[in-house]
């Protein structure tokens, strides 16, 4: 719905948790956004491939493999650590770049996940298998 006061946002807003919290819409926004750029659409036959990937592992995905491309490191090392182990406003600004370099790529990524990491950023356990994930694809990457 186009207005924020009707009963429809309200009833939404209430089965996702308070999005009146403006963390919460900023959260969430950051998602919608990241889900529109990976979404690829096909306007000459109406066509669209869906942004979700499952199993697509955000680690492995930014390590450039776990996707549906291989897309080689869509964030350097330094800047992934960062992006997964740094505070909010780092590993915002990160995933947008990853997100955006992920849609020039034509890339998927499994939204489970990362959405997961984006709702939830100080969850240390999310973003300690996203490291993980990410450190041994490089090793693997490396080692071909």
């Amino acid at each position: 719905p186009d207005d924020p006061q009707c009963p429809e946002f309200d009833a939404l807003a209430a089965s996702l948790g308070n999005l009146y919290d403006p963390e919460k819409r900023t959260r969430w926004a950051l998602i919608v956004h990241g889900m529109a750029l990976t979404t690829v659409v096909n306007a000459e036959n109406a066509r669209f491939r869906q942004a979700h990937r499952e199993g697509a592992a955000l680690g492995r995905v930014i390590a450039g493999s776990g996707s549906n491309t291989q897309t080689g490191d869509l964030l350097p090392p330094d800047q992934a650590e960062a992006m997964l182990s740094g505070n909010e406003r780092s590993m915002r600004r990160h995933l947008k770049t990853m997100l955006r370099r992920l849609a020039a790529a034509g890339g998927r990524i499994d939204w489970a996940e990362t959405a997961q990491l984006i709702l939830e950023p100080e969850d240390q356990e999310i973003r300690r298998k996203a490291l993980e994930d990410h450190r041994l694809a490089r090793r693997r990457g490396r080692n071909r």
